[in-house]
């Protein structure tokens, strides 16, 4: 599956790993992609779940992409 990241400036190939990382006040969804792992970055850590949420569930159902919410 391929998603459209965050920022609108790269699309990568569903990483292996996809997990949620606080840093300062920000919730960032990270990724295994070689040279930009940050997928999106979220206010709270609420939002950030629900995204990777939306993802598994874009990819379980077979779709083919996904597009980062910006916020």
């Amino acid at each position: 599956m391929k998603i459209l990241l965050q920022d609108r400036q790269k699309i990568v190939e569903m990483p292996k790993e996809i997990w949620i990382t606080q840093v300062c006040n920000r919730y960032l969804i990270i990724g295994t992609a070689y040279i930009t792992p940050t997928l999106g970055d979220y206010e709270t850590e609420q939002r950030a779940k629900e995204v990777l949420h939306q993802i598994f569930e874009y990819y379980r159902n077979g779709k083919n992409s996904y597009v980062m919410p910006e916020q």
